[in-house]
């Protein structure tokens, strides 16, 4: 077949070009334009599921903040390698990348081999007795050095700086790697002249043995800082791991948060950038990366950055002031894969776009994506002509059935309940009218003090739950709302206490009697924040003509008007598309508006995979606000169906 000239590739991209706009004009048309700023905008929910936990803040990232040592050149950076197409937002299904083990025909400082498990705890090469006589931190300042006479025999070489040359003519990665065996994992930082480096090259998966005499501390980085007789051993460091000069390094994939006792450690993780970044010093940003399991600081000198960028890290677990982070020292320990402009999105030349494709007409510009068939392109594009084109989204059905949790007697915990279209009797009052009478006001700063009150509450129904979570106390048990004729509350308990949450476990038509103790108001929201003397009825119906529990009926709310802030934590059904782009907020959530009539839009906060720009979606769960603005967080995966 004869090669397709510049100019059959001009025409091509000119016709796709005009396609897409074509595309754009429907009613139904994906909006790639940026926002009008001018204009105010309703915001998005940015917090955590858990409210507490503000992670920025947590972490201790403050503008005027050094977050570890300075560097300069191209230290603390990312890499990008065009390839595979992935969208903001997300990240690879599957993740293969290992930093400087990934590197093909690799020459020194790069090599070895990725262990996803553990090294065998028998592989002791003195590390752990070296560990033991670090210096301890002292308030404010690093402890002196300790001078020492000991031995480290068979140890691996897991990762180096990058191969920089000094002014002194010496290759930073030959004098600051880190090593590790089955007992530990320890920096290496050497002075940068001959006399103190080892005499062949150094690269990830050799193996060493040396001699110790000086060792110390860089915040809560313990540290080598002098060495001598240094061999290159080149049998295997134990009897099941390989040998040298490309030995296993063992990387460990953590699915929970990042903990202090494993600074050092080489770890891989795949995460989303959150929010927006903050200045710590040395010209680097300090961004919240949040992958499954946890969320932890992400600090690098990339300024192009955005959020939803989706980064790799395989390297060792850095830290500053007992502040869990992570720092690229080696442009290969950080993979991003989103750079540029995303899919859509207006363009000037290819090398702008993280597709690596600008169509162009005349003066105008979009990213596209190469394809052959629509397997080749992601949610909501077709192929066109070789190129991915949006398309319209989903159609929405006729006629809505999905109803949420309420999924009746044999639905598995905390789902159950059968629902009910016509409202709770008004006379249907279990006390939450005058709960709700004793909330702290709605101020214009904030939401008040919660109140110390013991209001009883006898038998009020179980409308909602958060999801049942794998924890030592599932969410769902502590974080429901409840309702009857008169008013919804939210309840929002301490997991973390001591029979701080019903003794029985919480499920949606269950009907519950208890004393509240501690009351109060989030985002303007009624709650009910800690209670005591829980009991669950299932002897006689909440009100005359209704269902007993534990599978009683509840309430499900078909708007037939515009919704105000008077209508919160109300169980609600929504059906409509979304609309907008989809920003990124917070811990794996992307936010798009939703029309659902009544010239009203909410915002609606998901994780769910299945959510594109232009899909049609039932919502079932309470109505919740945020900064003043309506909005449907899906904090349980089962409040939400998506339509293909």
């Amino acid at each position: 077949m004869p090669e397709r000239s510049t100019m059959d590739v001009t025409k091509m991209r000119r016709f796709c070009f005009a396609a897409i706009l074509l595309v754009a004009c429907g009613e139904t048309a994906v909006d790639y334009s940026e926002p009008d700023m001018q204009s105010p905008r309703p915001f998005p929910d940015y917090r955590m599921p858990n409210r507490d936990v503000n992670p920025v803040r947590d972490a201790g990232v403050r503008s005027d903040a050094d977050l570890g040592t300075a560097t300069t050149r191209n230290e603390s950076r990312s890499s990008f390698f065009p390839g595979e197409y992935v969208a903001y937002g997300l990240c690879p299904e599957t993740i293969t990348y290992g930093g400087q083990m990934s590197v093909e025909n690799p020459m020194a400082p790069n090599g070895g081999q990725v262990r996803t498990r553990p090294y065998p705890s028998a592989y002791d090469s003195g590390l752990d007795a070296l560990l033991q006589q670090i210096p301890a931190p002292m308030d404010g300042d690093d402890p002196p050095s300790v001078m020492v006479n000991l031995t480290v025999e068979n140890a691996t070489v897991v990762a180096t700086r990058q191969d920089h040359v000094s002014p002194s003519g010496m290759r930073e990665s030959q004098a600051r790697f880190w090593i590790a065996d089955g007992r530990g994992t320890i920096e290496v930082y050497l002075d940068l002249n001959a006399q103190s480096v080892p005499s062949f090259a150094i690269q990830v998966g050799t193996v060493l043995s040396f001699s110790v005499s000086e060792i110390g501390r860089y915040g809560d980085r313990a540290q080598i800082r002098r060495a001598t007789d240094f061999q290159e051993v080149l049998t295997a460091p134990h009897a099941d791991l390989s040998a040298g000069p490309n030995a296993e390094v063992a990387l460990y994939e953590p699915n929970g948060e990042l903990t202090i006792d494993r600074i050092n450690q080489m770890i891989r993780i795949s995460g989303l950038l959150d929010g927006e970044p903050e200045r710590c010093g040395s010209g680097h940003f300090c961004w919240r990366l949040a992958y499954p399991g946890g969320t932890t600081i992400f600090r690098t000198r990339d300024d192009d950055l955005r959020p939803g960028t989706c980064i790799t890290y395989v390297g060792p677990v850095s830290s500053y002031r007992g502040r869990i982070q992570l720092e690229p020292f080696n442009p290969l320990w950080a993979r991003r894969y989103q750079k540029g402009l995303d899919l859509g999105e207006a363009c000037d030349t290819d090398d702008q776009c993280t597709t690596g494709m600008c169509i162009r007409q005349d003066n105008d510009g979009v990213c596209g994506l190469g394809c052959e068939t629509n397997e080749d392109c992601p949610a909501r594009t077709a192929c066109s002509f070789n190129v991915c084109l949006p398309q319209a989204g989903s159609e929405c059905p006729d006629e809505v059935v999905f109803e949420g949790q309420l999924q009746g007697a044999e639905a598995m915990v905390p789902n159950g309940g059968t629902p009910r279209f016509e409202p709770f009797p008004a006379d249907y009052d279990s006390g939450l009218d005058g709960l709700v009478s004793r909330l702290p006001p709605v101020m214009p700063d904030g939401d008040g003090d919660a109140r110390f009150v013991d209001i009883p509450i006898d038998r009020a129904t179980i409308i909602a739950t958060r999801a049942f979570t794998d924890t030592d106390v599932p969410e769902s048990q502590g974080r429901f709302w409840i309702a009857d004729g008169r008013a919804a509350v939210e309840v929002y308990l301490d997991l973390g206490v001591a029979g701080g949450t019903p003794n029985f476990q919480v499920r949606v038509g269950q009907v519950v009697s208890f004393r509240a103790t501690r009351v109060g108001r989030y985002q303007t929201k009624p709650q009910i924040s800690a209670a005591t003397g829980w009991i669950q009825h299932a002897d006689e119906p909440p009100f005359a003509g209704g269902e007993t529990g534990p599978n009683a009926a509840v309430h499900l709310w078909d708007p037939d008007r515009a919704m105000t802030r008077l209508d919160a934590n109300r169980l609600i059904r929504v059906t409509g598309q979304l609309d907008g782009p989809g920003n990124t907020c917070g811990s794996g959530y992307r936010c798009w508006n939703l029309d659902y009539g009544f010239d009203q839009t909410l915002i609606l906060r998901t994780s769910n995979q299945q959510a594109q720009t232009g899909s049609c979606l039932t919502f079932v769960g309470p109505l919740g606000v945020f900064r003043g603005n309506l909005q449907l967080d899906t904090t349980n995966p089962d409040w939400i169906r998506v339509y293909e």
